[in-house]
């Protein structure tokens, strides 16, 4: 009896501008402090649409107003389907953005050391973390 297994997808890694992105493209909202730290992971599927997946981590201040600042470290992924990587927001033809996981629920005091281990933490990560995602899109409007 022979088996045969299909092979896992190869990711090609890019990383967009050297894993920082500004302040204009933050993804964390009014809680994010400082840039966030991207990876960007791009798949050609057999179809010839593609698979973006964006892999950011950033600082975030959860205190609210008049309290300490109470900083942690959150990981965002953001799954997207398309017909062109070069311009995947316009041709997406499906999304999804995996819960925010956040970083062993630290508390940070400082700003600057949860800016420094958002960007140690990126840095840690590889397509490999997502080499078993099937690539399957997701269409546009379907509900989970």
């Amino acid at each position: 009896m022979t088996t045969t297994t299909t092979p896992l997808p190869t990711w090609t890694w890019t990383e967009s501008l050297e894993g920082l992105q500004e302040w204009d493209t933050n993804v964390g909202g009014d809680i994010q402090v400082g840039p966030n730290f991207d990876r960007r992971y791009t798949r050609q599927l057999d179809d010839g649409t593609w698979t973006v997946i964006t892999d950011s981590w950033y600082a975030a201040n959860f205190a609210r107003e008049g309290e300490e600042p109470n900083y942690d470290v959150i990981n965002s992924t953001e799954i997207l389907h398309c017909t062109d990587p070069e311009d995947a927001g316009g041709t997406e033809t499906g999304s999804e953005i995996l819960t925010p996981q956040y970083c062993a629920y630290l508390t940070l005091h400082s700003a600057e050391d949860a800016i420094a281990l958002a960007g140690k933490l990126a840095k840690m990560g590889g397509p490999e973390d997502f080499e078993h995602y099937n690539g399957v899109p997701r269409l546009a409007g379907d509900q989970q």
